[in-house]
This record gives structure tokens, sequence and C-alpha cells, in this order.
């Protein structure tokens, strides 16, 4: 599974699904905690194409050497602004780890295992990306 792929959840009866595009990676009892998980990994999705973009943009005006003092300043700035909004999102992103880390698994059915078995991975892929900006 790719994680550029778009997470939702869908109501079917009692049950939560995670859904990504059509296929279903797991079924969750608790609804909170199934729209907590998409919550978060569409925002950091949302937040990762916004700050390659602006790098990009960043890059794109060095590399024309056409950068003048006052655009060099204004896209400076909001890279160091999207940097700072990264350092925050690995913060949330290691509270949300733990969290997950504690759920017990004997309170939810037996394919739960595979969901936090996945949102542990997809929690430290996004760990180690998220980092690996901020260096």
């Amino acid at each position: 599974m790719k994680i550029e792929e778009k997470l939702i959840c869908r109501k079917n009866g009692s049950v939560v699904e995670l859904m990504i595009g059509n296929r279903c990676i797991g079924d969750m009892f608790n609804p909170l905690i199934a729209q907590e998980i998409v919550k978060r990994v569409n925002k950091y999705e949302k937040f990762k194409k916004e700050n390659k973009k602006l790098e990009e943009e960043l890059k794109e005006y060095k590399d024309c050497g056409m950068m003048q003092n006052q655009e060099n300043h204004n896209l400076s700035y909001k890279l160091e602004q999207s940097q700072a909004l990264n350092r925050e999102l690995v913060k949330v992103i290691k509270e949300y780890k733990n969290f997950i880390d504690k759920l017990d698994l004997d309170d939810y059915m037996l394919e739960q295992e595979y969901i936090d078995t996945y949102l542990t991975d997809i929690t430290d892929k996004v760990l180690a990306k998220t980092e690996k900006v901020i260096e």
C-alpha cells in the first residue's frame, strides 16, 4: 500500500471500515479512533504536498537566477513557516504513535491487529520522512 493514497473511513452497519481507494484495509468498532486516524494521515499528506510545492518554487527561482531580494525573502519565510509546522507535526505524530502503541488489541476484533500494525508502519514512515525534511 502506498502512503500517498487517500485514507478514508466509511460507516457500514455497526463497524467503521478504513478504506484506501476502494479497498477495505480493516474494520473498527470505534468510529472516533477511525476518524482520528484518517484525520491525522490525511492532514500529513496535505501538508507534505504543500511543503514540496514551496521547496520546488524556491528551487526554481534560485535555478533561474531571477530571484530578487524581496521574492527570496518571501519564499524563504514561507518555507521557514512550513518547516516550523513540520516540526510541530512530528510532535503530534509521535504522540499519536504512542496512543496507537497503547491500544489494547483484546478490545477489538482479530483483524484489528492488522490495522494497528499498518498504522504503526505508516506512522513510522511519516515520522521518518518528516524528520528527514527537517534535517
